[in-house]
């Protein structure tokens, strides 16, 4: 049988609540009765001092023990108990309940003694035989047990009570999350709690909101990628389809440019099939790099010349800006190529004609600063945080030749930078172009 958190929650304040009140209720119940008992008892002593002194005057005014009859039946009517008086030498002289006759040696009773003095010799002594608390004492007893009884009852279901709306309360954001877990099991990613508290279940909260938007970007991400991915695998096939079905039947004829149009399909399916490789190497940490002593230079170089052609067709300067003596970097080569032409690339498409994208370097004290700017529209507040997102593109209508085209360029770029050890950021304003920026490490500061 399944006990829910609120259930075992429940169960265990009640039970911690009924156990403290009990063990007050019997620890004041039995020091209550012991303090009244001792106060009883020290009641009695002083008031057996008077009855003793009241025997003495009695003794002295008779002369002996006549007519004593009435004062001991008073003594015992007064304690509730019965009186035993005996002489000086432990014989029996009176009983208030008849039981010993006169003479009887005083047996040995559980009874309260005190001596009775006449003129500082002893006469008698005065033994008070106890059958219990006496019954005005009795009910005092009784009626303490009953008030402590109800007190426990009561404080047992304030506290239960209490207990339940604290559970309640604290449970209430629990439940919340866990109906809002199991709608997402069902596929519903728009999901959101209220956060009502500002403790650890209101932090929980708070990051359960957090992964919920975060779920919601990646699955419209993901959305996004499927049919940028179908668009941009659909046309290069198509093309190649038709072609080869046309060469096939004799329609078309081979020509050498229509065989480098079809080799450059093929060129573009192989680079997006080459992105998705290395991003998912990347993102699984399992990809390897051969790092090297190499020159920045060297490096700009080769990213500027992969993007020549598509820079002239758009009618865009291709500038390099790199500081005289720039230090060797340790990185591997092609992989740095990469990140540069994925930059290139990316600022190449958002610049419009008559253009610049210029590659500059600053030399940190462990690293080296490499900058791709551009003078294209720039990068909208909204867009900015996104650009490194697997699949995101700022207008989902642009598409390009690369196989960047859906998206993944800047994403591979920021795995591959991260990968050396470095960063890679953004920075823009609308209308004044886009500046990004990664850091690779200096000869000996890898690692």
């Amino acid at each position: 049988m399944r006990h829910s958190m609120l259930t075992r929650l429940l169960a265990g304040m009640v039970a911690v609540v009924v156990l403290a009140v009990c063990t007050v209720a019997v620890v004041s119940r039995l020091t209550t009765s012991q303090e009244f008992e001792s106060y009883v008892e020290h009641g009695r002593r002083t008031q057996l001092q008077r009855m003793a002194t009241a025997l003495a005057v009695h003794h002295e005014r008779q002369r002996g023990w006549t007519a004593v009859n009435p004062l001991l039946q008073e003594i015992s009517a007064l304690v509730g108990q019965r009186a035993v008086l005996a002489d000086s030498e432990g014989e029996v002289i009176l009983d208030s309940e008849g039981r010993l006759e006169a003479g009887d040696d005083v047996p040995a009773l559980p009874s309260t003694t005190v001596a009775v003095t006449s003129r500082g010799a002893p006469v008698g002594t005065l033994h008070i035989v106890p059958a219990g608390l006496a019954s005005a004492e009795q009910a005092f007893i009784h009626s303490l047990t009953r008030s402590i009884l109800w007190a426990a009852l009561v404080a047992v279901a304030g506290g239960t009570a209490l207990v339940v709306w604290f559970s309640r309360r604290t449970l209430s954001p629990v439940r919340s999350l866990t109906m809002a877990v199991r709608r997402m099991h069902q596929g519903e990613l728009d999901q959101h709690v209220p956060v009502t508290t500002r403790d650890e279940i209101g932090e929980l909260s708070h990051a359960f909101n957090a992964m919920t938007a975060e779920l919601r970007q990646q699955e419209v991400l993901r959305r996004n990628m499927v049919s940028d991915l179908a668009h941009e695998l659909r046309t290069p096939l198509a093309n190649l389809q038709g072609y080869l079905e046309g060469m096939r039947e004799g329609v078309i004829r081979p020509t050498p440019d229509l065989l480098a149009s079809l080799h450059e399909e093929t060129l573009m399916l192989g680079r997006l099939v080459r992105d998705l490789q290395d991003l998912a190497l990347a993102e699984a940490g399992q990809l390897e790099l051969a790092l090297q002593p190499v020159a920045l230079a060297d490096l700009v170089r080769g990213g500027l010349a992969a993007v020549q052609r598509e820079a002239e067709a758009k009618h865009v300067e291709l500038v390099e800006a790199l500081p005289e003596n720039t230090p060797l970097v340790e990185v591997d080569p092609g992989r740095i190529i990469q990140v540069l032409r994925n930059l290139l690339w990316n600022a190449v498409d958002h610049t419009p004609a008559e253009g610049r994208v210029t590659v500059s370097a600053k030399p940190r004290e462990a690293w080296v600063e490499v900058q791709v700017e551009d003078t294209g529209a720039g990068i909208t507040d909204a867009d900015l945080p996104h650009v490194f997102e697997r699949f995101y593109r700022a207008d989902p209508a642009r598409s390009r030749t690369s196989g960047s085209g859906a998206g993944l360029g800047l994403t591979i770029a920021k795995q591959l930078v991260q990968a050396h050890g470095g960063n890679i950021w953004a920075r823009s304003r609308p209308g004044a172009g886009a500046v990004f920026s990664f850091s690779v490490p200096r000869v000996g500061t890898a690692g």
